[in-house]
């Protein structure tokens, strides 16, 4: 629901996202609503998680169902990818000197 209403309010403002558009606009009007979707997400998450501290959620074993987990093989997977993101990113932010790719450096 979240998604159809900034979208439709992307519309509103005259970014095309049907198919009319070219796949160029449309790819570029779909993340201009990543960005407040996300956001939005994050509100609500941080919602809920107030509410169940307020509730004391998972103080007591009787009161919730809430347990720790172990990490799975997936769960270290996905661990591992982003590392090494990360080390790639870091990697290619100290052999261009930079955020920024500059032609005109030799």
């Amino acid at each position: 629901t979240n998604f159809r209403q900034i979208s439709l309010a992307q519309q509103a403002r005259g970014y095309e996202l049907s198919r009319k558009a070219k796949l160029f606009q449309r790819l570029k009007g779909m993340g201009q609503i990543l960005m407040p979707l996300i956001f939005t997400s994050l509100d609500r998450i941080d919602q809920i998680s107030q509410a169940m501290e307020l509730r004391r959620f998972g103080t007591g074993k009787r009161r919730t169902w809430y347990m720790d987990q172990p990490l799975r093989t997936p769960d270290w997977i996905v661990l591992v990818g982003v590392a090494v993101i990360i080390v790639i990113g870091l990697f290619l932010f100290h052999v261009n000197g930079g955020r920024f790719f500059n032609p005109f450096r030799g």
